[in-house]
């Protein structure tokens, strides 16, 4: 397996909040953000979006663990929790991200999986192996992405790609059960 690339994002913090403010920093080529979870308050931050952007265009994207390391407040491993694209010009204008804690444990529930399964399901039917993204779709993003049960992008779930491990496992499943 290939060692995880670092990577350091440098924020800084921030001290106003509101619409205005938010504006001010994305014209400053900046992505209004907030830290939630782990040990520690939420903190809010202001990161480059370029940086950001570059995150999410990867291998991994929203799924990749950084250091996030912010003026004043110290450095932390985060994944992206959710996000906000702008509809027209398809920027990223806002993000929330998941303070990690080594050896904390990241709780997933049943409801989760059944709505993974359900897009699994779905996108085994279809003939292109795509489905639009519905109900709970948080979730799927994080629990399918995280356990390499297909990709959920920002509108698709994607299934049966060469680069899913589970992808011929499930299928196989599938056959056997006659579906």
């Amino acid at each position: 397996m290939a060692e995880r690339q670092a990577i350091t994002v440098r924020a800084e913090l921030r001290a106003g909040r509101g619409k205005n403010d938010a504006r001010r920093l994305r014209a400053r080529g900046m992505v209004p953000l907030t830290v939630y979870g782990g040990e520690g308050e939420p903190v809010s931050a202001a990161a480059p979006l370029r940086e950001l952007a570059a995150i999410l265009r990867s291998g991994a994207g929203h799924n990749t663990i950084f250091t996030l390391d912010v003026e004043g407040v110290g450095a932390n491993e985060v994944l992206f929790l959710d996000r906000q694209i702008d509809p027209v010009k398809g920027r990223l204008v806002h993000a929330d991200l998941r303070r990690l804690v080594q050896g904390q444990e990241v709780e997933v529930t049943v409801r989760d999986l059944a709505a993974v399964y359900a897009h699994v399901e779905r996108a085994v039917a279809d003939p292109e192996r795509r489905v639009r993204l519905e109900g709970d779709i948080a979730a799927v993003r994080r629990v399918a992405n995280a356990l390499q049960v297909g990709m959920a992008g920002e509108t698709h779930y994607l299934f049966g790609d060469d680069r899913f491990p589970w992808g011929a496992e499930f299928e196989r499943a599938a056959a056997r059960d006659g579906q």
